[in-house]
């Protein structure tokens, strides 16, 4: 028996239809879910209790630590190629035998376990389900092939798989090195062919049944359809000729059409490139539609220290909740070097412990932490805390130690500009010098006043602690930072096995 070959136009249109609504349902469902999730976890937030959402998708995040790994994005890459052969071969033979049956409807299932695994483990709900076009897909892929092995039907939207096989395939780590040239080129070719393939597939199928029942389209007569695919394709440049305008009024409307369509096109192409440009270079501003907590580093930022602080801040096994690192560096170069950095351990070349989604929670930006503009581009009233960094001085100490503290007295009278709009919330600040004996010579008022939270460290107790963080578990982090806050170089002299774990950590 064909599968679905003896449907009349109306009834395939009725089954697409189906398809598309199965879809609808499934979205709508979890979408309500997400918003009713969320609110239960604002208001135990607001009413300071603990956040049960939170520490569930904590955990959910890491029971399913293998959904994000590497080897399943490679299993999720075949499996979404094999649904796309599977759509093709479906559609040119208008047939679905049994085998294919099943293995489609397996694949359903574990589509639909990643999904409720993806769902459980994000932080925010709401975002992961509307800024996320792989979810929706997915859920069309999974609707489609749940709705259509049930029915015994031979068309269906698999071919939106490509999509989710594009995503997966830059998320998949090969298990050879290649350069970073060569991954973008095979990126660029993999995008072209699912644009390809998702196009062809929708425009074959709609073209295949024809025009929705109740609908009468004249494809050779000038409608309202016809003169907005008239418009699209003269303004796109394509110009296929199959309508033009004859009157006289007609083209000379053409013509100013043209021409104003030009220059605003022109105008707007430039201004959106120059956005690119201006956020690759590092001038944007930080992007945190999430509104996830997230600590700001300023000053001399090291590889070290962003390798050893984005390991604390963002690892989801040392931190509950999505949290995000905004790094502000001196010159462009510095800037292109952190991101080599970056890519180089993500990619494997070097030892490190940044992977890909803790990537994408590291945001770098050029500017100067003494301008208020570029304080501002960073969000620093709202920021969780900011770490004023810098390298340990052998020469010139007190001229470098000056400058981080002069640092922090502009990000606090920055703070202090800025306190109306943020309800008078105190954000910490951490500030790194060589000897702390000379902050203790400069009081200045906004570092000392009641309002202020800011913590001057020595460079290497910082380092000795995110060591230490790294190495054992968050508790001892606690304890270390207890140690070094909290007591002078007096009592490290007079507790000989305190003075011994400092060192041992230290080296």
């Amino acid at each position: 028996m064909t599968a679905g070959s003896d449907f009349s136009p109306s009834e395939q249109w009725a089954e697409i239809g189906y398809q598309l609504l199965t879809a609808g349902v499934a979205y709508t469902s979890a979408f309500i879910t997400a918003v009713i999730l969320m609110e239960i976890s604002r208001r135990a937030k607001d009413d300071d209790e603990p956040d049960l959402i939170v520490l569930l998708s904590t955990k959910a995040r890491k029971a399913t630590r293998f959904i994000r790994s590497s080897v399943a994005h490679i299993l999720f890459l075949f499996l979404n190629i094999l649904m796309c052969a599977f759509f093709v071969v479906r559609t040119n033979e208008k047939s679905f035998p049994t085998w294919m049956k099943t293995i489609e409807a397996v694949a359903a299932l574990i589509f639909g376990i990643q999904l409720t695994a993806n769902f459980a483990a994000s932080y925010t709900k709401v975002n992961f389900m509307y800024r996320n076009f792989t979810t929706i897909t997915n859920i069309i892929g999974v609707s489609s092939a749940v709705y259509s092995v049930s029915n015994d039907f031979f068309l269906g939207l698999q071919f939106v798989r490509a999509i989710n096989a594009l995503h997966h395939f830059e998320k998949a780590k090969l298990p050879f090195n290649i350069s970073r040239s060569t991954r973008e080129l095979w990126n660029l070719a993999f995008t072209v062919i699912a644009f390809v393939f998702v196009f062809a597939g929708a425009i074959f199928i709609f073209e295949s049944l024809g025009d929705p029942p109740g609908i009468i389209y004249d494809s050779t007569e000038w409608t309202v359809y016809n003169a907005f695919y008239f418009m699209i394709v003269t303004f796109s440049t394509v110009g296929y000729g199959d309508f033009f305008a004859t009157t006289l009024i007609g083209r000379a409307l053409m013509i100013l059409c043209i021409a104003l369509g030009i220059v605003a096109f022109g105008v707007k192409t430039t201004q959106l490139f120059e956005a690119y440009r201006t956020d690759n270079a590092g001038y944007g501003r930080f992007h945190n539609p999430e509104q996830s907590q997230f600590v700001v580093l300023v000053g001399e930022v090291s590889e070290e220290i962003l390798k050893l602080m984005s390991n604390q801040l963002l690892h989801p096994d040392r931190f509950v909740g999505n949290m995000k690192l905004a790094v502000l560096v001196s010159t462009p170069e510095k800037l292109t070097e952190l991101r080599s950095f970056i890519a180089s351990i993500v990619d494997g070349t070097q030892g490190g412990s940044i992977t890909s989604e803790m990537e994408k929670n590291i945001q770098l930006f050029v500017g100067n932490p003494l301008e208020e503009e570029d304080l501002s581009r960073l969000q620093v009233e709202k920021a969780a805390g900011v770490y004023i960094l810098g390298p340990e001085a052998h020469v010139n100490v007190e001229s470098r130690d000056l400058r981080q503290l002069f640092t922090a007295v502009a990000i606090r009278r920055y703070l202090k500009v800025k306190r109306a709009d943020v309800g008078g919330r105190s954000v910490p600040i951490k500030v790194t010098v060589t000897q702390k004996r000379f902050y203790e010579r400069y009081q200045h008022p906004l570092l000392t006043e009641a309002t202020a939270d800011v913590d001057v460290i020595c460079y290497n107790k910082l380092i000795a602690s995110l060591l230490a963080s790294s190495c054992f578990a968050p508790g001892f982090l606690t304890f270390l930072m207890n140690l070094v806050t909290n007591i002078g170089d007096a009592d490290i002299e007079m507790n000989p096995e305190v003075k011994m774990i400092l060192i041992t950590v230290g080296r």
